[in-house]
């Protein structure tokens, strides 16, 4: 909501509704993605290309998000986060399972370090958001945005050399 009062000038009620349009899409997208992302990769038997594919789409739907010059624009921006990041979630939870080692001694251990590898960026971002958005005169979602899609894309580069799994 701060972003599309910042960046567009929208008072409130007109950014709640833009919010609202944009998660109700990305949702949407999300779901499809997901289910299309998993049964194709449980068809074809590939991970890693599926986690690759997703995480850039992810990161091309920040980057949307970081030059938009218009609040229409969102809508790419949303479309492409959602279908990354469903087909990321459908995905990326069984190339983990596919590579565990000693599966059937210390799954629920190695799954607990899984999870703690999901949670620490989700803990990190807000402690690390305000610093960027700080950069240059203040409110700057584009370099907030940027990261994230560099991240997104480190993410994706990394999972290459994931061995055990394709």
């Amino acid at each position: 909501m701060y972003f599309l009062q910042d960046r567009f000038g929208m008072d409130e009620p007109t950014a709640l509704g833009w919010q609202l349009r944009l998660m109700v899409l990305q949702a949407a997208v999300l779901l499809l993605a997901g289910s299309a992302g998993g049964a194709l990769s449980d068809r074809t038997g590939r991970r890693k290309v599926f986690v690759i594919v997703s995480t850039v789409l992810a990161g091309a739907g920040l980057l949307v998000f970081a030059f938009a010059g218009a609040p229409a624009h969102l809508y790419l921006g949303a479309a492409l986060f959602g279908a990354g990041l469903g087909a990321y979630f459908a995905v990326d939870l069984a190339l983990v399972t596919d590579v565990l080692p000693n599966r059937e001694t210390e799954a629920a251990k190695n799954m607990g370090v899984f999870n703690i590898a999901n949670a620490l960026p989700q803990s990190l971002a807000p402690a690390l958001a305000p610093a960027l958005l700080a950069v240059g005169s203040g409110g700057n979602y584009t370099a907030l945005f940027v990261v994230g899609a560099v991240v997104a894309v480190v993410g994706a580069v990394s999972t290459m050399f994931i061995k055990g799994a394709r």
